[in-house]
C-alpha cells in the first residue's frame, strides 16, 4: 500500500515520452478512360462531380479539423502533430504523436488506454455529389505511386500506467462497388513498446485499379479512395480515474483499520 502510492502520484505528471510517426502519399495520378465495347458507337467520357476531404483526428476530436474541396479545389489541414492535403497533386497524410507532453486536462474525455492521431486525405461520394460520372459501357483506370512510412521510438522506463504498446500505421485504399474486383488495400503497422526495440517499416510502389460502369447508360459511381496515416501511444488516465482510484485505495484502508480493531475486540 505503501510503495503503490508514490507510483501513482508519479503517473500523474507523467507525460508521454514515445515517439511515434506515421505518413502515406499518393502521388503521379493518371486517369485513363477505357471502352469497355468497340462496337457501341459511344465515345467514352468522364465527368469527376465528387469532393475531396482532408482530416485530422486527435483523440477523436475534430474541432477546425478538416477540409473539404472537390476535384479542382484543393483541400488541406495542417497542425503540429498531424497534416491531410489532397490536389491534382496527389494525396498526402502524416500522423504524429507523442513527440510532446500530454496532460489529461487538454483531453477531458480521453481513453485511459489509448491516445490515436489519424489523418486522412481522400476523395468521396457524398450525398449530391457521387463519386465519378462515367458514359455508358466505360471504364475508368486510376494510377498512382503510394509511399508509405511508419516508425516507433518507445517511451522507456515508463510508470505502470503507460506500459502499452505504441504502433504507427499508414496505408492507401480504393472502395468501391464499381471496382472491377474487390476493394484495394495496401497498409504497413510499426509497433514497439517499452521493452523492446524501435521499429520502423517502408513501402512504396505502384498501385492500379478500373471502375466499370458495364450499363447501357450513363451511371453514377461512388465509393472513396485515398490515404491514411495513424500514430497511437499509451492515453494518460483522465483525473476522474485517478480519483477513483484514491477513492479505492482510501476505502481499502478504512476496511483494513475496522477489521483491525474488529479482531483486538474479540481477542
Amino acid at each position: 500500500m505503501k510503495s503503490f502510492l508514490p507510483a501513482l502520484l508519479t503517473c500523474l505528471s507523467a507525460p508521454v515520452l514515445a515517439s511515434v510517426g506515421a505518413s502515406a502519399s499518393l502521388t503521379g495520378l493518371r486517369y485513363e478512360l477505357v471502352d469497355l465495347d468497340l462496337n457501341d458507337g459511344i465515345t467514352p467520357a468522364v465527368k469527376f462531380t465528387g469532393q475531396s476531404l482532408a482530416r485530422v483526428k486527435n483523440a477523436g476530436y475534430c474541432i477546425g479539423c478538416k477540409a473539404i474541396g472537390s476535384f479542382t479545389a484543393p483541400a488541406s489541414v495542417t497542425f503540429s502533430d498531424g497534416s491531410a492535403a489532397v490536389s491534382q497533386e496527389g494525396l498526402f497524410a502524416f500522423s504524429g504523436s507523442g513527440s510532446a507532453s500530454l496532460a489529461a486536462a487538454d483531453f477531458p474525455d480521453l481513453s485511459p488506454r489509448r491516445y490515436v492521431n489519424k489523418a486522412v486525405a481522400r476523395y468521396e461520394g457524398v450525398p449530391g455529389m457521387p463519386l465519378f460520372q462515367l458514359s455508358a459501357h466505360t471504364g475508368l483506370r486510376i494510377t498512382g505511386q503510394y509511399t508509405l512510412a511508419a516508425r516507433v521510438d518507445p517511451f522507456r522506463n515508463p510508470p505502470p500506467l503507460l506500459r502499452r504498446p505504441e504502433s504507427g500505421t499508414a496505408g492507401v485504399f480504393f472502395i468501391s462497388r464499381f471496382l472491377d474486383g474487390d476493394s484495394l488495400a495496401r497498409s504497413i503497422t510499426a509497433r514497439s513498446d517499452w521493452q523492446s526495440a524501435p521499429d520502423q517499416v517502408q513501402e512504396s510502389g505502384e498501385i492500379s485499379v478500373l471502375l466499370r460502369n458495364d450499363l447501357d447508360h450513363q451511371a453514377t459511381l461512388w465509393g472513396r479512395w485515398g490515404v491514411v496515416a495513424m500514430s497511437a501511444v499509451p492515453g494518460i488516465p483522465e483525473p476522474s480515474t485517478y480519483a477513483l482510484m484514491l477513492a479505492g485505495t482510501g476505502l481499502i484502508s478504512v476496511i483494513v483499520r475496522r477489521q483491525r480493531v474488529t479482531r483486538r475486540k474479540a481477542g
